[in-house]
């Protein structure tokens, strides 16, 4: 049970009122959706990110946030002792401008601390502009652009990612030194410019992927690099640790797969 001050969510101004975009004042207490909020009215000029950082708890409370149309996510970071949970997205149309800094996910831009139980449906994260205008922006992952913490029991369904990104994942653009465990994609279509996985863009280093699944994912490539090679079925790219390159955490992992390449 959690000790953090309780502060109970049910309408978009509920939402707007607990934003804080300082650096020096992150989300700290115990957020609880008591309904689903439709951003439909607002749906263009809705301002993202709630905070830059989240090191409390924001609990969906199995609601779901809806008909966000704009370019950033819902945090900026999730800190060290953040949490988000039970908490369901659908119909987010996120469209990407160099303004977008290294990358993009819906939750957030980078987890340092725990995603479990939720999911995102009926999304898409594109872009108008060509691919040199847009370079800064190198991963891009469903939930997250880069994980260094726990993603568990989360599934994405029904999303589009349509991308010139360098690294492109279902779940994760990046995962560095995180946790993937758990989590689903399915009836998904995923480009990008080199890395891409159903699962993760790029498994860097101690990262891990455990016990997770695709099914009906379509991946497509924007260049004519060699797919075999920059392209599989749940990472895009495993990279081995130089200090742990025989520990096989990050080698071996479990994924049921589905896919169709094209």
């Amino acid at each position: 049970m959690s000790t953090k001050e309780l502060v109970e969510i049910s309408s978009v101004e509920d939402l707007m009122n607990i934003k804080s975009i300082e650096y020096n004042k992150p989300l700290d207490k115990h957020y609880v959706l008591t309904s689903d909020i439709d951003l439909w009215e607002t749906r263009n000029n809705f301002d993202l990110p709630l905070a830059i950082e989240l090191t409390g708890i924001f609990d969906g409370n199995g609601k779901t946030i809806k008909n966000y149309g704009g370019k950033h996510s819902l945090f900026k970071f999730i800190g060290e002792t953040g949490v988000v949970m039970n908490l369901n997205i659908s119909n987010f149309e996120s469209h990407i401008s160099p303004d977008v800094e290294y990358g993009y996910g819906i939750l957030a831009f980078e987890n340092d601390g725990t995603i479990e139980n939720c999911s995102v449906s009926y999304s898409r994260i594109s872009t108008s502009y060509k691919e040199q205008e847009i370079d800064n922006v190198v991963y891009v992952g469903t939930i997250v652009s880069s994980n260094c913490g726990n993603i568990s029991g989360c599934s994405v369904n029904i999303v589009n990612i349509d991308f010139p990104g360098r690294y492109v994942g279902g779940i994760a653009g990046h995962s560095f030194d995180g946790i993937i465990s758990d989590c689903h994609v399915r009836n998904c279509s995923l480009s990008g410019n080199k890395y891409i996985g159903g699962i993760c863009g790029m498994l860097d280093y101690d990262g891990q992927l455990k016990n997770c699944g695709l099914n009906k994912v379509s991946i497509k490539r924007l260049t004519y690099l060699d797919f075999k090679k920059y392209s599989s079925s749940a990472c895009g790219l495993i990279r081995e640790s130089k200090t742990n390159a025989e520990n096989p955490k990050y080698k071996s992992y479990t994924c049921y797969t589905s896919i169709v390449r094209e």
